[in-house]
């Protein structure tokens, strides 16, 4: 028994319920193959998919700035077929490589916009809590109890495209 056994023991057991496991690197292959088939068949909800894959493992990965082009694509893609449960999720990814790269103002902001849209559509989906999670912990690190309030409730009054316009001027260096 070696290294690789004890590794894929550790990988199943980590799983739960129904669950597949895979590695970074068989995600991102099965990530970008789904990508070039939807693109293919002009299946525009299944590239968002697998953009929003590629930039979750590129955010996972400290790879933030790898994240940003694959969250704009997909922006542009869910706008263009109106989805708003991946758009909330474009945002909370954005929202991510905001603070991952030392913008926890405009981080702050887009999460919010983030939360009211899943507000609106019934709650904030579970498949979102690691980014979220990960958002928050980084912005609390950089301000204040107070900064966070106040840029929250800014951030709460934004329009979801306001949140992307904001988030993506602050990436390029325009704001």
């Amino acid at each position: 028994m070696g290294a690789d056994v004890h590794k894929a023991a550790r990988v199943a057991a980590a799983g739960h319920g129904r669950q597949v496991l895979v590695s970074a690197a068989t995600a991102a292959l099965l990530d970008e193959e789904a990508r070039r088939g939807a693109r293919e068949t002009g299946r525009i909800d299944i590239q968002t998919w697998a953009l929003g894959g590629l930039a979750r493992l590129a955010l996972s990965e400290d790879r933030s700035l790898e994240a940003v082009p694959l969250i704009a694509e997909s922006y542009e893609l869910s706008t263009s077929i109106g989805d708003r449960w991946r758009l909330g999720g474009d945002s909370t990814r954005l929202a991510r490589a905001l603070a991952a790269l030392d913008e926890p103002v405009a981080a702050v902001r887009v999460l919010a916009a983030s939360k009211r849209r899943f507000d609106d559509m019934g709650g904030w989906a579970a498949w979102l809590r690691t980014d979220v999670e990960a958002t928050l912990k980084v912005v609390h690190e950089r301000l204040s109890d107070a900064e966070f309030e106040a840029l929250w409730d800014e951030g709460s009054s934004l329009s979801i495209e306001e949140a992307f316009e904001l988030g993506f001027r602050v990436l390029s260096g325009d704001a």
